[in-house]
């Protein structure tokens, strides 16, 4: 009878701890369990990994931009809040060497189509919305003389 007891509050325990770790894990087939919490990705959708090929109707970096962040739920900032450095590079071609982007993050790949060394990203959170900054106002002036120099 005591042993009987003894593997009763024996069960009772193991019970109690897989319900207590239960509560946030889902088994999804017999040996493989995953946490009930978002993913990273699912919180912020800029951290989503993905690749995509622009269609060659695709011409400009602007147009590069916005396709590439057509499934993410964000969007660029209005054109009139953009800085001038950026304007100008919206509308230059997009180079053959970033018509295939990616296994990349969503924001790293943002960065390589403007032209990583130069602009920042900052997100609104609230209206979901994208813009780019000059990292650096020296940096722009630097390239200016440089072009002029190579002119």
């Amino acid at each position: 009878m005591r042993v009987r007891q003894s593997l009763s509050i024996i069960a009772l325990a193991v019970l109690a701890i897989t319900s207590a770790s239960a509560a946030n894990q889902s088994l999804i087939n017999r040996y493989i369990t995953v946490k009930n919490k978002a993913m990273p990705e699912q919180i912020n959708p800029l951290l989503a990994i993905q690749q995509i090929h622009f269609p060659q109707t695709i011409k400009t970096v602007g147009d590069a931009m916005h396709y590439w962040l057509r499934h993410s739920g964000y969007r660029l900032a209005d054109f009139a809040k953009q800085p001038n450095a950026l304007k100008q590079v919206f509308d230059k071609p997009l180079p053959q060497t970033q018509r295939t982007l990616g296994p990349i993050r969503v924001i790293d790949g943002l960065e390589v189509i403007a032209g990583q060394p130069a602009f920042s990203i900052t997100q609104d959170l609230i209206t979901r919305e994208i813009n780019l900054h000059t990292k650096n106002e020296t940096l722009h002036q630097q390239e200016k003389k440089h072009d002029k120099a190579l002119a």
